[in-house]
């Protein structure tokens, strides 16, 4: 541990609270108020407290963070060094890059630091469409490296998805109706809550799925909570917690409410034919 007495540069990613007051949010899910903060506890050798600069965005990356926007900090007090950058007593945001079109959202105090920026930092960030915009077409095509793909709530608008064969993700988070135009969708971790997913072929896995609405030829669930939600195609639902899900097409169940054995012995069931 060291006092600093010359400003650390360095990096942060910040999470944007859509349905929490437009508020500015550290990846710990720590309410930032302001662009500037100082920790709770002083960093020492002996604890992980402080508040955590990265020296360079991609060490950001390969931490395995995805935020909504990055940060250009510095940083100063007792300082401690981490395998990525330093933890900081005390931490001020000097610039800040946010998607295009966010920047009219943010905090006054937030705003005059912000560059609207299209560029990605290890995630794909769907971007909300300038006022009055009834459709979104992104491109996936010219996007590469994608690890996280993440749609915010967009009211009244449709965000249609192109370009590729496939769309792989390790995360698909959606709030707003979403057309995907790949032949086939595949993400590790999903969470769809008032969401609308229509595809041709998806195939989700570890699912949090509340009050929403998935359309698809074929439809794969597999692990994981759906609550108050329809699904329309011929669907397979594997070791699910349902509540209240609706259907119209072949939907076939594997339960999870048993262990392995009751599963292969209860095999599979039609919850829901179409009309």
């Amino acid at each position: 541990m060291k006092l600093v007495t010359q400003a650390i540069k360095g990096y942060r990613l910040f999470q944007f609270g859509w349905s929490l007051g437009h508020t500015v949010f550290g990846m710990t899910g720590h309410e930032w108020k302001t662009p500037q903060l100082t920790a709770h506890e002083e960093p020492a050798l002996g604890n992980t407290s402080g508040i955590y600069i990265a020296d360079a965005p991609t060490s950001l990356i390969t931490e395995d963070t995805t935020g909504d926007l990055l940060g250009q900090c510095i940083g100063w007090g007792k300082a401690v060094r981490h395998r990525f950058g330093w933890r900081v007593q005390h931490c001020r945001v000097t610039r800040l890059w946010v998607p295009t079109h966010w920047k009219e959202y943010l905090p006054d105090e937030w705003k005059q630091l912000a560059e609207e920026d299209s560029r990605t930092y290890g995630s794909y960030l769907i971007q909300p469409p300038a006022p009055n915009f009834g459709e979104m077409v992104v491109d996936m095509g010219k996007i590469t490296g994608v690890s996280a793909l993440h749609i915010p709530s967009l009211a009244g608008v449709t965000v249609n998805l192109k370009g590729g064969r496939s769309l792989w993700a390790e995360e698909l988070c959606a709030h707003a109706t979403v057309e995907f135009q790949q032949p086939k969708v595949a993400a590790q971790i999903v969470v769809l809550d008032n969401a609308r997913i229509k595809g041709q072929h998806l195939h989700l896995d570890n699912v949090r799925i509340y009050d929403s609405h998935i359309v698809g030829d074929t439809i794969t669930l597999y692990k994981g909570t759906i609550r108050n939600t329809h699904i329309h195609g011929d669907a397979v639902i594997k070791y699910c917690h349902l509540t209240n899900v609706t259907g119209c097409g072949s939907i076939k169940l594997y339960d999870c409410d048993g262990n392995v054995e009751d599963i292969t012995s209860l095999g599979v069931r039609t919850l829901c034919d179409s009309p």
